[in-house]
């Protein structure tokens, strides 16, 4: 074989080590550059599957165009897990009144972080007065009925005949919650 033909095997085989090392050097260690990203189930999916949060370490498994596939390594509280999907809604107490003119609907309880839940739902005003803040008391109960926890939720600029969201966190546990009440606490004016 001449000196030029082996420059040339190993000219080929040096640019071909070269891209398969750069092409690999994507794959790895890497962290979470923003204060939250999605995790989706699949590229360009809406709705995301979990988050994670700014310098969450991930492994780099494969890129497609703007979306990289990634994989989470840890560990969570073990009352954190179910052996069962957990339904986002829980049995309301004492149905959709809050009392004084208010009602509820469309709450859900959503896993927030470890030992936090966020409630989300909408409160309407049918007490036939314009308040400028109305307070209303969240209470989660285990299966067994007992308290868990406590959350207050504060509604501004509250309008009879509006319907508005609202959100507030409560300590508990997703798992734990099996019913929920929302009344009403106090108002001004």
């Amino acid at each position: 074989m001449s000196k030029v033909s082996r420059w040339g095997y190993g000219l080929v085989f040096g640019l071909l080590l070269v891209g398969a090392l750069s092409a690999s050097a994507d794959i790895g260690k890497r962290y979470i550059a923003r204060n939250i990203a999605g995790i989706h189930s699949e590229p360009d999916a809406m709705k995301a599957i979990a988050t994670l949060g700014l310098n969450s370490e991930v492994s780099l498994l494969e890129v497609k165009g703007d979306w990289a596939r990634v994989s989470v390594t840890g560990w969570v509280r073990r009352g954190s897990l179910s052996d069962r999907p957990v339904s986002e809604t829980r049995e309301q107490d004492t149905g959709s009144s809050a009392g004084h003119g208010f009602s509820y609907q469309n709450v859900a309880f959503l896993p927030f972080i470890e030992g936090t839940v966020k409630c989300v739902g909408e409160m309407t005003n049918s007490s036939g007065k314009n308040y400028e803040m109305v307070f209303f008391k969240l209470s989660v109960y285990n299966k067994a009925g007992s308290l868990l926890n406590t959350a207050d939720i504060l509604v501004e600029d509250f309008n009879h005949g509006e319907t508005r969201s609202f959100d507030t966190y409560v300590n508990a546990d997703l798992s734990d919650i099996s019913k929920y009440r929302l009344q009403f606490e106090s108002s001004y004016p």
